[in-house]
């Protein structure tokens, strides 16, 4: 077995619509750090899913739920540090606002 560690998500901006923003693709992912912040002026909603193979997304997934974030905040994401995706599992997120909350993950995958 092989691990590399890489970016799961490059930062990027949420959408306003739920988007997978990472799929484990035949390897085994483990989250390290997970980042939101607000470079916005107005407060959104973000909720994060870990979606497991085969499934849809949907409360019971839902490890970050409807998390409220002011102008300026940022927040760690302990929820997420040590998850681990099997192979076909993702990362899937929806924000009340599009272009307001930057996303990163870093981690391992594990091959």
């Amino acid at each position: 077995m092989a691990t590399t560690q890489t970016t799961l998500v490059e930062s990027k901006f949420l959408e306003n619509i739920q988007t997978d923003q990472y799929v484990a693709n035949n390897v085994k992912a483990i989250v390290d750090a997970a980042v939101l912040s607000n470079s916005g002026t107005s407060g959104v909603f973000v909720s994060v899913n870990i979606v497991p193979e085969s499934t849809t997304t949907s409360t019971a997934n839902r490890f970050i739920p409807n998390r409220y974030f002011a102008p300026g905040d940022t927040y760690s994401c302990p929820e997420l540090v040590g998850q681990i995706l099997r192979s076909g599992a993702k990362i899937s997120t929806i924000a009340s606002a599009a272009s307001t909350i930057t996303f990163r993950v870093s981690g391992r995958e594990i091959s």
